[in-house]
């Protein structure tokens, strides 16, 4: 026999078998009366939370819903503000294309103005050297 086959003694202090879970095992922490989890309402405890965190849940998932309602709203209303501010796009569109349009007739009016007043001039100066008097007296 060799000095590797001898096999050495280890202290037994109950571990071994804690560790392994071994049901047999009585320690300290399983002596008394057996532990009832019903008798301290732990378990009513977790099945009321459960409840109120589906209560939650479940409005949670109403708030949800009306928010869609809202989106799909919200969805309908810029549809039919786009259309109407394109209506309205194309009605400033059109007044613009109209105020250049008075603009250009104010130009040509102004330059119209401006030969007019000259050929009235012209007039009255050969009314004054034809007849020696203004025109209209």
């Amino acid at each position: 026999m060799s000095f590797a086959q001898i096999e050495t003694p280890r202290a037994w202090d109950g571990g071994d078998r804690r560790r392994l879970h071994d049901p047999d095992y009585s320690g300290p922490e399983r002596r008394g009366r057996p532990y009832d989890r019903r008798q301290d309402g732990t378990e009513q405890a977790v099945l009321d939370r459960l409840a109120a965190i589906e209560r939650r849940l479940d409005a949670g998932s109403k708030r949800m819903d009306r928010q869609d309602e809202m989106r799909r709203e919200q969805a309908a209303n810029l549809k039919q503000n786009t259309s109407m501010t394109a209506e309205l796009l194309g009605l400033f569109q059109t007044a613009k294309g109209g105020l250049k349009f008075l603009e250009v007739l104010g130009v040509v009016g102004k330059w119209l103005g401006g030969l007019a007043a000259a050929a009235v001039a012209v007039y009255s100066a050969y009314h004054v050297m034809r007849y020696g008097r203004p025109p209209g007296t």
